[in-house]
């Protein structure tokens, strides 16, 4: 009997979760558990590519993975008892929060970002906000020639 995952082609057994064939553990892994990849993969590779420092570039894949060491982070790992934001006292200080919805990070926002679009800039989830301002958001800006560098810098 011959593997579920593989198909046979002119008597040879090639992988055909792959396009090249090629046999993958990470889509083994995906196959097995009925696991769909993730955005994360496009993400990362749209975090790689981006024109900037490497520190940058690191710190934007910490957020689109919910990485960055955020008070609720931090109480998860039991390094602090406290999980509200040091600035405003909210009661949960996660990713969005800090990055977002914070009174302080909403005042920086609120002067770049086009009135009309604000909406629709703070409707998308941590990942997809990441990918949507690295790839291309230059929609948003109200007067940045290179939103791409501001971004990175605002961050």
């Amino acid at each position: 009997m011959k593997p579920s995952l593989a198909i046979a082609v002119e008597g040879i057994q090639v992988w055909h979760r792959d396009p090249m064939h090629s046999f993958l553990v990470r889509l083994t892994y995906f196959a097995i558990t009925n696991v769909v990849s993730s955005n994360n993969d496009n993400i990362s590779s749209l975090i790689a590519r981006f024109t900037s420092l490497p520190r940058v570039r690191s710190f934007l894949w910490l957020v689109s993975h919910d990485r960055i060491m955020t008070n609720h982070y931090r109480t998860r790992r039991h390094l602090v008892d406290d999980e509200s934001c040091s600035f405003c006292g909210v009661k949960k200080e996660d990713t969005l929060h800090v990055l977002r919805v914070c009174p302080t990070a909403f005042a920086i926002w609120s002067v770049v970002i086009k009135l009309e679009l604000l909406g629709n800039f703070y409707s998308l989830s941590v990942s997809e906000w990441v990918a949507a301002n690295v790839h291309d958001g230059c929609h948003f800006s109200i007067s940045m020639q290179n939103w791409r560098l501001m971004f990175g810098y605002l961050e």
